[in-house]
């Protein structure tokens, strides 16, 4: 059996799992993608992550650039370490080399005799692009493409090509030919806000995670969040015992004892029906026994929803404040599916709730929706809550008058119950009402339910009778008879 290859690692733990293990050593890699995409910097982060007093990294720069320049564009990213320069990390220009009359040639060789002298862990040419433009012809640019990677082959360096390549160069440009690895990056305009995204084009005798990776540059460098639905395994997750009290008096008893443990209910209903008021008691009904809960609103700030749990008497500052209450609040104006996916992952990973809230399901459907990832990817961010244990429940508001009260998604495959808040016409005024509308594998009360929200939160106040409009209308009408 033969050795397992060694790995260098890209610098972010989420690239290096994209990877599988990171990037092979020895290998040669083109990193591709249109300006700003975040290129160089995914460049120079592998090469701060892997070059050694013993194994140096070398910064080949095709013009001329003052060091001071590479400096003071390397300098607000967290993986820089000043006195790298020189010793682990070095620079080297060969744009003299480059306007010879070899050209090419005097590249090559002035770039192998430096390797074979240093022994660098990491070769990065920037740009490799202009570099290989200066080709007399294309069958120059190949011969001296396949001379530099077999001659660097021999010597375990990783050789890095970074360039302002389109798709159209894979098909056609010598230094696609001869890469074990295309890493592309893009930076894409999506209505108002910009998406930087990676993906794996190629990576020879290894395994990746295919597909479209939202990316972000921060002053950590370059850090990529895999595609939620290719981290949440599709097997899905047992059924566990128990029950999860939603913590109004009454309620429990109508979906037989309390939500199954570990299941996702969907809490729909048009805006104002009670559906984060009945969150807010979800979460705190397990705070009070002692369990830790996560509540990720897109929407309600968590100065906001802690002034909510006071104003209904559930003062909730204690929990927040030795961590069994996590509020995570991720804004519609800027959000990014897979970021939010990696955020929850690390929530769940290092908190462990019992009990988890996505309030609401109508901006992450959205998001889902324009990325071509319906269902999937609702699908995936419930099971990675369930996939430990935790109770889920998501919100989602249905349109509130009229016929429409279908959800954007169809929840008789996403979620195991379903509870349906509406509102109710009365002669005198409009109140709230709820309905079970199905629940997994559990005997539940078929009746209409009405509610009231008052000082100290949500009340039932007994059945229904007489509602037009059951099974179609968000807004139902009953002529009062007096029955509560």
């Amino acid at each position: 059996m033969s050795a397992p290859e060694t790995r260098l690692t890209t610098g972010d733990p989420n690239l290096d799992r994209v990877l599988h293990g990171g990037i092979v050593e020895g290998s040669t890699v083109v990193i591709s993608g249109p300006p700003g995409a975040g290129k160089s910097i995914l460049a120079q982060q592998i090469v701060f992550a892997n070059a050694t007093s013993e194994r140096p990294a070398l910064m080949v720069a095709t013009f001329s650039e003052p060091q001071s320049k590479i400096v003071a564009h390397l300098s607000g990213f967290d993986f820089y370490t000043p006195d790298a320069f020189g010793d682990r990390v070095r620079p080297l220009a060969l744009s003299d080399a480059l306007r010879s009359p070899d050209g090419l040639a005097s590249v090559v060789d002035r770039l192998t005799a430096e390797v074979v002298q240093t022994r660098p862990a990491v070769v990065v040419i920037d740009s490799a692009k202009a570099m290989t433009d200066a080709a007399a012809s294309s069958p120059d640019l190949r011969s001296h493409v396949y001379e530099l990677v077999a001659r660097l082959s021999h010597t375990g360096t990783t050789l890095l090509l970074v360039g302002e390549y389109d798709d159209d160069a894979i098909a056609t440009r010598a230094e696609f030919a001869v890469a074990d690895a295309i890493l592309q990056l893009s930076n894409d305009a999506v209505g108002a806000a910009d998406r930087r995204a990676f993906r794996v084009a190629k990576l020879r005798g290894s395994s990746f995670v295919s597909g479209r990776h939202s990316l972000s540059l921060t002053s950590k460098g370059v850090q990529v969040y895999p595609r939620l639905e290719s981290i949440v395994q599709a097997a899905g997750v047992s059924p566990l015992p128990g029950r999860a009290s939603l913590g109004v008096e009454g309620l429990d008893a109508l979906v037989g004892g309390g939500l199954p443990a570990g299941d996702a209910t969907l809490l729909m209903g048009p805006s104002g029906a009670g559906k984060t008021v009945l969150s807010l008691h979800f979460v705190a009904t397990g705070v009070a026994a002692g369990e830790k809960t996560v509540y990720v609103s897109m929407e309600e700030s968590p100065d906001a929803l802690m002034a909510k749990w006071r104003s209904f008497g559930m003062p909730l500052d204690d929990a927040l404040a030795d961590g069994r209450l996590v509020l995570h609040h991720a804004p519609i104006t800027e959000l990014d599916i897979d970021r939010l996916g990696d955020e929850v992952a690390r929530l769940l990973r290092d908190r462990k709730p019992s009990r988890v809230v996505f309030d609401s399901l109508g901006e992450l459907a959205v998001g889902a929706e324009r990325e071509h990832r319906h269902p999937g990817y609702i699908w995936s961010l419930a099971n990675l809550a369930r996939r430990d244990g935790a109770s889920v429940i998501f919100t989602q508001e249905t349109m509130a008058f009229g016929s429409e009260v279908g959800t954007r998604v169809g929840f008789s495959h996403l979620f195991h119950n379903v509870l349906f808040l509406r509102y109710l016409e009365r002669p005198d005024r409009l109140s709230r009402a709820l309905t079970v509308v199905k629940m997994r594998d559990s005997a539940h009360a078929n009746q209409l339910v009405e509610l009231s929200i008052g000082p100290d939160g949500m009340h039932l106040d007994g059945t229904v009778a007489g509602a037009t409009g059951l099974l179609g209308w968000t807004t139902l009408s009953v002529t009062d008879t007096g029955e509560r």
